[in-house]
């Protein structure tokens, strides 16, 4: 009962620190790679609420670069700034900026705050004119065109990439630690990969809580110039997802493990170990005198002292266990009870 404590008490903590230890080691690989810059960029301009905001620049900068008297309704505006933004030429430089902006969310340098539509002027130019009637003779042939991005509240997480560098090897080994110890801890093994496939699946349902609620928050609270914070947050908590998954299948899998494997502690019961044989008891000593000349039961050539010997019905008599001289020529050794001389017995 013990043992299967101790087991308990190391696997619970061994299997959350290897969950904490995972979840980092997809995170160092994913948000937290400098050289996924280009992916992230591509990330987050396919994030609806960061396309949104990015849109809603665009529209801005173009109601400001109309020249005086000329009004365009906000649905014109908007699908104006679809267009342009959906063009592949702005996409490609709006996926440079921001694959700056997570450069620079990783310490390596300043977030740009503003996208210079200046290479694509005359497509812009075009995309208005074709708006609003008219415009052709009083739009100027290359207007500059300055977008704000939604970058202003980029922090820099790379205290956090260099803790976590330096944290989940430790963590990993700590939990590899752990496991090994509550295994080896107590031989009830079924026990062990029970509470394990627990802790797999528990963990599971926290990552998921936390993967998937917290970027619906963002999604709903975070401010309008914060969609690329939100964007990368949410790209980072849901990096936890895949090794949550993964977690719960290996889950999973031991819970079968643990029901497929053998329960010797039933199947067996334990057989306690053979007594030692009894040692022998000597006879009690007979009525005898202190000792006892032998020679005419013995054949020894001369009469000879002895410790009084103990008479054993059906045997005869028992010389002393510790008289060390040698034993008489007739005697004879009897297993348990010691060397045997014939003779009368004793008189009652």
């Amino acid at each position: 009962m013990f043992r299967r404590v101790i087991a308990g008490l190391f696997l619970g903590p061994a299997l959350l620190i290897g969950s904490f230890a995972w979840s980092g080691f997809i995170a160092l690989r994913t948000v937290f790679d400098s050289s996924r810059s280009a992916t992230i960029a591509q990330e987050l301009l396919d994030n609806e609420e960061v396309r949104s905001q990015l849109a809603d620049n665009i529209g801005t900068a173009l109601t400001a670069a109309l020249p005086d008297g000329v009004s365009i309704s906000r649905p014109e505006v908007a699908a104006v700034a679809q267009r342009i933004l959906a063009d592949p030429r702005v996409e490609n430089l709006v996926i440079q900026a921001f694959s700056a902006t997570h450069r620079a969310f990783l310490g390596e340098g300043d977030a740009p705050r503003t996208l210079d539509l200046s290479p694509v002027a005359a497509m812009v130019r075009e995309q208005l004119v074709s708006a609003v009637p008219g415009l052709d003779e009083r739009l100027p042939a290359a207007e500059p065109l300055v977008v704000t991005l939604p970058t202003d509240q980029i922090p820099n997480a790379r205290p956090v990439r260099d803790f976590l560098t330096k944290v989940v090897p430790i963590l990993a080994a700590i939990s590899l630690v752990g496991v090994l110890i509550a295994l080896l801890a107590t031989s009830d093994r079924p026990s062990v990969l029970k509470r394990a496939a627990g802790w797999a699946i528990g963990t599971t349902a926290v990552y998921l809580t936390i993967g998937l609620a917290i970027p619906g928050l963002l999604r709903r609270f975070a401010p309008a110039q914060a969609k690329v914070i939100a964007a990368l947050l949410t790209a980072l908590l849901r990096s936890t997802l895949t090794p949550s998954i993964i977690l719960a299948m290996v889950g999973g899998g031991l819970l079968v493990a643990a029901f497929a494997w053998p329960d010797r502690s039933e199947r067996a019961p334990a057989v306690a170990a053979p007594l030692p044989p009894p040692r022998p008891v000597l006879p009690t000593r007979a009525s005898a005198p202190d000792s006892v000349d032998l020679p005419a039961w013995t054949g020894e050539p001369a009469p000879v002292k002895r410790p009084a010997p103990n008479w054993v019905d059906g045997h005869g008599w028992v010389l002393d266990p510790d008289d060390s001289r040698p034993p008489p020529p007739n005697s004879r050794w009897v297993e348990g009870i010691g060397h045997v001389i014939p003779g009368p017995p004793p008189q009652s």
